[in-house]
């Protein structure tokens, strides 16, 4: 059985977590907050529980070099969970 992780659409990111849209698509840019990927032909979104794990990490006052390497893992992660499954 498939696990299906819960999504937030691109559109309402910012708004979950507190930031404005220019401030979320910096962060994305600069590597603080996970990139989307496309669940349609125009929508991304972004999974709920690595945006969850970002604001953790910014709560435990973690440096942002130290988020970026979170992203970097959560990122890596979502490629090695779904095997067989090529771009």
């Amino acid at each position: 059985m498939v696990n299906i992780r819960p999504v937030v659409r691109i559109k309402d990111a910012p708004t979950a977590t507190g930031l404005t849209r220019t401030a979320w698509f910096g962060a994305v840019k600069a590597g603080l907050m996970p990139p989307g990927f496309l669940i349609d032909k125009r929508s991304r979104a972004v999974f709920v529980d690595e945006v969850a794990s970002v604001m953790s990490a910014r709560a435990a006052g973690q440096t942002e070099d130290e988020i970026r390497a979170l992203v970097s893992r959560l990122v890596k992660q979502r490629q090695e969970q779904a095997p067989g499954v090529t771009a």
